[in-house]
């Protein structure tokens, strides 16, 4: 049988308690660091993917914007805006979004018995914009729709610079695909052409 002497066992001690404070200390700083989740894979979804650096091309205005006339967009009504014309014309790009958020403002505008006179019941308007459909593939996108990506931020440009009262569309307040031909718009000829949609003012 062997003994430790008073002054080793001491000495052990010390040492254990050192490790002891050191492993501590380590943890504690990647707690700060990585936050509550270190130690646990962290996940995003399509609506809150991972931080992205992408370049701040342009900011969100007032809160309230009132474009021409006495049309007043809230700011739920300007985020559905952005995503009918994300949702309805993002192939086109910025001037084929920003024609269809004309067309949109040009029905609120039209005081017209067969459109309403603001633009979230414009958009939601039954059979009308096909995004919100049920049974189409982009309403699922829309809610799954990522606010920082490059698209949406130029949907966002796009509706802006249609409130400020741009006339790209002639006064349009139909449109259609170009591999579609509706039977409103036979023996009609479009007042413009942009991307892959044909413009009609009625």
């Amino acid at each position: 049988m062997h003994f430790i002497k008073r002054s080793d066992a001491t000495g052990q001690k010390r040492f254990l308690i050192f490790i002891a404070a050191t492993i501590f200390a380590v943890f504690a700083y990647k707690a700060t660091v990585f936050g509550p989740t270190f130690g646990h894979s962290v996940s995003f979804t399509h609506a809150e993917s991972a931080p992205a650096a992408l370049p701040a091309t342009w900011q969100k205005p007032a809160d309230v914007i009132v474009p021409q006339g006495n049309l007043t967009i809230t700011p739920e009504e300007f985020n559905i805006l952005v995503q009918t014309v994300w949702a309805e014309a993002r192939g086109d790009g910025y001037k084929g979004m920003r024609a269809v958020a004309e067309v949109i403002l040009n029905r609120a505008h039209k005081n017209a018995r067969c459109w309403p006179n603001n633009v979230k019941e414009v958009v939601l308007q039954q059979k009308q914009f096909s995004c919100w459909n049920l049974n189409d593939p982009n309403l699922k996108k829309i809610k799954n729709l990522n606010k920082r990506s490059k698209s949406y931020q130029l949907a966002e440009k796009a509706v802006h610079d249609a409130l400020k009262g741009s006339n790209m569309t002639q006064g349009a307040t139909h449109y259609h695909t170009h591999r579609v031909r509706p039977q409103w718009a036979r023996g009609v000829n479009p007042v413009v052409k942009i991307g892959q949609h044909r413009f009609y003012k009625f």
